[in-house]
């Protein structure tokens, strides 16, 4: 117990380092002149007037590149603030998207009029880090945004191709075969186009080259806590809340994979506590990275961003229902909304708010799973798991070897597989309007099912 909250301690301090570096680097970002941002994304709204907010470079809507968001990043890159530089590192100021809520008709409109910033039409989107702004901006100082993408696929390319020699190399061509089938599922085509899904590819794809680099070190001193901690601030920093748990399910996976002696001969309870650290790591990293920047804005600014964040969640991310406001009387208080969630009663909610939608976690589960479905990806899943259990039927029927298979297995296994659900649990409004990019968390699920049914198929540990 005693070592235990010295982790604890030790997180704490990395978080706080963690948190002064990351208002460092976006008082850097925002010290970027914004003359030639401003002149980059006006020569770049063309490519919007023709996709618009959504892009669907596949015509069905798994390949949808998200303008929606993507002028979201670009209006906060080159919003032209006049409050001084740590209130906009901290506040995040943007133009507001009026009643059409078209990011990409106010990014055009703003570039062809040279808008410039307005109190009176100005949204405070400062409860999340945006630390994408930290290359984003830079990259704009530079670049166009058809240039930028570009460079997006040549970097995640690179990396992917790094990632690939390092799996190969240490796991054999099976296991990269599963890793290519779960990056197939998070789509690298829609990612080179689409800037905020890019993040959490990035961070993903440092989780396992780092791991598949550092696993002994890592095992042996017992470092793997803070690795998994590390990638929990990574990604509160620099995701916008798309499909965040892939960097913890997907390196969590190959954790296991890499050091199986351990987890799969080992007593369940052994095996379920090294997991539980490096999801105490991961959560630890992520929540505390995330609240630091509430901490920050509100205490440094007029901001109150702990407030902010509290109603986004509860009515935007965590309930599970749409509420309408008509002719409300007063606005709704923290007891009011906790009340309603508590006894789900209509009649909890002040005068003049109304439940026009509520959604369940199995149509959640329902509607994510559909957005997988594809046909061609099916067949590409399909066709790999059929390979797979020909393996294992060819090692138990001609080679006449037997399967070592363990309770440690089969539940380190179940359990990585229902992470993606877990998170469309807990995260329910946000995991079902948001299913275009939700649903490549299943990602963690093909990704385990498969490296499940190629240990199966080793001929040993």
């Amino acid at each position: 117990m005693k070592e235990f909250f010295i982790q604890v301690r030790n997180m704490a301090l990395i978080v706080a380092a963690a948190a002064f570096i990351g208002l460092i680097l976006m008082l850097a970002a925002y010290s970027v002149p914004n003359e030639r941002i401003y002149s980059n994304v006006k020569a770049s709204v063309d490519i919007y007037r023709i996709e618009h907010d959504h892009f669907f470079w596949g015509r069905i809507r798994q390949t949808d590149v998200d303008n929606f968001t993507n002028c979201i990043m670009l209006i906060e890159a080159v919003y032209p603030s006049e409050k001084g530089l740590i209130d906009s590192a901290l506040v995040n100021r943007m133009w507001g998207l009026g009643e059409h809520n078209s990011p990409s008709e106010i990014l055009i409109n703003a570039m062809d009029t040279d808008r410039r910033a307005d109190e009176n039409d100005e949204w405070k989107y400062g409860r999340y880090w945006h630390g994408y702004l930290v290359f984003l901006k830079p990259l704009l100082y530079k670049m166009t945004v058809g240039n930028i993408r570009v460079l997006n696929s040549y970097a995640q390319l690179m990396l992917l191709a790094i990632a690939a020699a390092l799996l190969y190399k240490r796991l054999g061509i099976w296991y990269l075969a599963s890793f290519i089938l779960a990056v197939s599922a998070i789509n690298p085509v829609t990612t080179a186009l689409c800037f905020q899904n890019s993040t959490m590819l990035y961070v993903t794809l440092f989780g396992v080259i780092s791991v598949l680099l550092l696993n002994e070190r890592l095992i042996e001193n017992k470092f793997y806590v803070y690795y998994f901690l590390i990638l929990g601030i990574l990604t509160a920093f620099f995701d916008f809340l798309t499909y965040p748990f892939v960097s913890f399910g997907v390196p969590l996976c190959l954790f296991v994979i890499l050091n199986r002696e351990k987890f799969f001969t080992d007593e369940l309870k052994s095996a379920f506590k090294k997991i539980f650290y490096c999801g105490f790591g991961w959560f630890f990293g992520y929540i505390g990275m995330w609240g630091s920047k509430w901490i920050l804005a509100t205490s440094l600014t007029e901001y109150n961003a702990i407030k902010d964040a509290f109603y986004n969640a509860v009515f935007s991310k965590l309930s599970s229902f749409k509420i309408d406001v008509s002719n409300a009387s007063e606005d709704i208080g923290v007891l009011d909304f906790i009340k309603f969630l508590l006894f789900s009663k209509q009649d909890s909610l002040p005068q003049g708010y109304s439940v026009s939608q509520e959604f369940t976690v199995w149509d959640v589960f329902q509607k994510n799973l559909v957005m997988l479905s594809d046909p061609s990806f099916l067949l590409f899943f399909v066709l790999f798991l059929g390979i797979l259990v020909g393996r294992i039927i060819y090692k138990v029927a001609v080679r006449k070897e037997q399967i070592f298979i363990s309770l440690s297995m089969i539940c380190t296994f179940l359990f990585i597989t229902a992470l993606p659900f877990i998170w469309y649990a807990a995260i329910v409004k946000h995991s079902y309007i948001h299913d275009f990019l939700v649903f490549k968390e299943l990602a963690i699920a093909i990704f385990s099912i498969s490296c499940f049914l190629v240990v199966l198929g080793d001929e040993d540990l």
